[in-house]
Formats: structure tokens, sequence, C-alpha cells
């Protein structure tokens, strides 16, 4: 594995890093690189075979074309380097094919390799030139040998070494198409595998904006849940007092109604605005011992002057031992929602009733309502985000987003949410919290 990994490492040395040289340099260093080993084996070849004049010309193509990879490799002259290696393939192919058998030897085979090693690093627009230069040398070359065969001169020595000379550079020139159309495969493939992750980087990111902006409308909404309703009562109060002549006891009493709801409001709001800043940097929900009878209380102070104000009662109730493992403020947001559309969805003179009390196993807090009901087609999909909102028995508007916020933040505390509903009789909505929250 050292061995293999020290190979990579020089490879890499020699004909750049990926991050570092272009797909085009890397192939035209490669190829210099390739191009000189085999004419090294054509050289000994020529040379064992008695055929010196193209030994002669194979060496110095050879030399040129290490020159060709210092230019480009180390000076780093890319355009230089290519422009080299053009004249110099063309030239020596062109004087090869005179001295080593013209169309009987090999040097065609060496267009076709020349061919496809600039067209690989080239651009496109110069592809073009180098197919009009290629088919103009060889069809130049062939026409010049039929002119003038005299011209044509052939060092081997028998037909067996001009075969074998022809059958080497062709198995040179065929390593030389596979290596650089695998090269050219792995870089599509890799690159394409890349893109494949940057698309999906992107869909997850595109995935996640969505959730924020919903995250974003939820959180608006319940800012806008939760100021409507006190701010309401507190114009009610505020107009009762600039309106109307109260006696002292009734003022008296208007105003410690205005500050205590003014103080439940401030401290609300402080809440919402603390528990936002904790979803927005996604923690998990703040599980503590919480007296649920408490949290209750403190929805009531809100809640209660709106219904009063709609003339719908509330009745509330709970056990002695009402201490829950659960988020304060989740769960009070719970709460506030489930109370406000009983109220929302109830008609006056009815009532809602609030029920906290210890089963067996579990603790369960109920808000039931004698109201409209929930028609029969929307509870499929009660809890569903983006639901269509319904209008309250006084034309109350919604953001249609109460209960899917409801449902969520229970699931996050392991807190159940049930309901049951007969259209026109009423709606009962049941919080169940777990024993292991229960059994403090």
């Amino acid at each position: 594995m050292q061995q293999v990994s020290r190979i990579k490492s020089t490879l890499v040395m020699l004909i750049g890093a990926p991050g570092e040289v272009s797909l085009r340099s890397r192939i035209f260093h490669a190829a210099n690189l390739f191009t000189c080993m085999m004419l090294t084996v054509v050289l000994v070849f020529n040379l064992l075979q008695g055929a010196f004049n193209a030994a002669a010309l194979v060496f110095c193509i050879a030399l040129t074309h290490a020159g060709i990879y210092y230019v480009s490799r180390i000076k780093k002259w890319f355009a230089i380097a290519r422009v080299g290696f053009v004249v110099i393939c063309y030239a020596g192919v062109a004087v090869n094919y005179f001295i080593n058998d013209g169309i009987d030897g090999p040097s065609l085979f060496v267009f076709f390799f020349t061919f496809q090693l600039l067209v690989s690093t080239s651009r496109p627009r110069f592809h073009i030139f180098y197919i009009l230069a290629t088919c103009g040398a060889v069809a130049g070359l062939l026409f010049m040998e039929y002119r003038h065969p005299e011209w044509i001169l052939s060092d081997y020595t028998d037909e067996l070494t001009r075969v074998t000379n022809v059958l080497v550079v062709f198995v040179i020139v065929l390593l030389s198409f596979y290596w650089v159309t695998r090269t050219l495969l792995n870089n599509y493939y890799r690159e394409k595998e890349e893109a494949d992750r940057n698309a999906a980087y992107a869909e997850e990111q595109h995935r996640k904006l969505l959730k924020m902006t919903e995250e974003k409308d939820k959180l608006f909404s319940i800012v806008f849940h939760d100021l409507k309703s006190p701010l309401s009562s507190v114009q009610l109060y505020l107009q009762a007092i600039s309106n109307y002549d109260l006696a002292a006891d009734t003022d008296r009493r208007i105003k410690g109604n205005l500050l205590q709801l003014t103080k439940d409001t401030s401290a609300m709001l402080e809440n919402v605005l603390a528990w936002i800043a904790q979803q927005s940097e996604s923690k998990e929900p703040d599980l503590q011992p919480v007296d649920c009878a408490e949290l209750l209380d403190a929805c009531l102070r809100i809640e209660l002057p709106i219904a009063e104000r709609k003339g719908v009662s509330i009745i509330h109730s709970h056990a002695n031992d009402n201490t829950v493992m659960c988020d304060p403020i989740m769960t009070q947001l719970i709460l506030r929602i489930l109370i406000n559309n009983a109220v929302k969805f109830s008609h006056r003179e009815q009532r809602v009733t609030v029920r906290a009390h210890r089963a067996p196993d579990s603790y369960l807090v109920s808000v039931t309502d004698e109201g409209v009901g929930i028609p029969l087609a929307t509870q499929e999909k009660l809890f569903t985000v983006g639901i269509h909102p319904e209008r309250g028995t006084d034309s109350e508007k919604g953001s249609g987003l109460g209960l899917s916020l409801a449902k969520r933040y229970a699931d996050k505390q392991g807190i159940k949410i049930h309901f049951l509903s007969i259209p026109g009789e009423g709606s009962t909505f049941t919080l169940v919290f777990p024993t292991a929250n229960a059994d403090i």
C-alpha cells in the first residue's frame, strides 16, 4: 500500500494536482511523459533491428518532448509548449513518414494519437483547425508518396522487422488512446459525482430554507396569536375607563385587572421571545418539573377577559398533584392555543371547561367547549400545516397554524394530543403527559 501511495504521489507531482492544474494541462503533461517513455521503447527496438536512421529521429523527437514537458510543467508556459508540441508532432511524423517506409510504415498511426491528444488538451474552437491540419498533412504525405515513391526510405532489413515495428507502434498508439480516453472518462464521472453532490447539497439547503421560512411564519403567528388577545383586552379596559364614569371600586378593579393583564402580557411576551431565540438556535425543549396548575392560571389570566367580552364562561379545575416534566414556555403556548380556540368557536352563554387531573399512568389536561365542533372533512387533516383557517363564531380571524403548532410542540416534549369532536356539539382536546413525565 505504501508503494502504491508513493507511486500516486509521484504521478501527482509529475503531472500536477487536480486542484492546482487544469485537466488539459494534466493530460498534456502526462502525454509528453508517456510519449517519452514509448519513444524510448521504440528507440531501443529500432536499434536492435538496425534501423539507425529511424532510431536517430526517434531520439530527437523524444528529447524534444522532454523539453516541451519542462516548458509546460516546470516553467508553466502551457500555451508555448502546446504550440511547440503541434510543430514537433506534425514535423516529426512527416519526417518519420519518409524515412520509415511511408504508407507501409507505422507513421500514420501516430497521426491518430497526435490528433486525439491535441483535441483533448485544447479548446473546442481549435478543433476544426486540428481536423483540417491532420487531414491535410496525411493527404499531402500520401500524395507525395504517390508522385515520388523514390522519396520513401526504409531501414528495415526484412519484412518481419517492418511488420514487428508497425505492430509495436500500433500497440503504443492503442494504449495511448486508451489512457487519454480513460482519463477523460474518469474526470467526467468525478465531475458528475461532484455535481450530483452539489445538487444534493443545494436541494438540502433549499429544504432547510423552506423549513426556516415555515418556522418564521409559525413564530410570527405565535407572536400575533399571543399579543392579539391581551391587547384587545387592554383596549376594552381603556375604552371602559375613558367612555364611562365608573364607581371608585369598579374603577379600581378595572385598573387592577389592567395592570395584572399588562404584567402577564409582558411576561408572556418575554417568554415567547426567549423561546423563539431558543428555537432559532435549534435547541431541544428545556424539560423541567413544572406545576401545571400555575401554567393554566397564567393562561387563563390572559384568556378570561377575552372570554368574558364574548360572553363565554371558563370553568377550570385541577388535581392536588399537578407537577409534570415539560418545557414551560412550549406547554403554555399549547394551552393558550387550545383555550383560545375553544373560546373562539363557542357561542355566547356557552362554557369552556379546562380540567387537569392525574390518571393511573399519566397526567391529563383537557379543554372542552360546547361550540360548533369540527367538520368531519377537516378532522382528518386538523394538525396539518396550511389548513384553511376557519372564522370563529364572532368572525374572529385565524392563521390556520395554531393546532399544527400545538401538535408539533407536544411531539417535541413527548406529550400526546388527542381530540374528539362532534359537529354542532363541541370539541374536547386532551394533552396526555406520559408516566415518565408525571412520576417525578
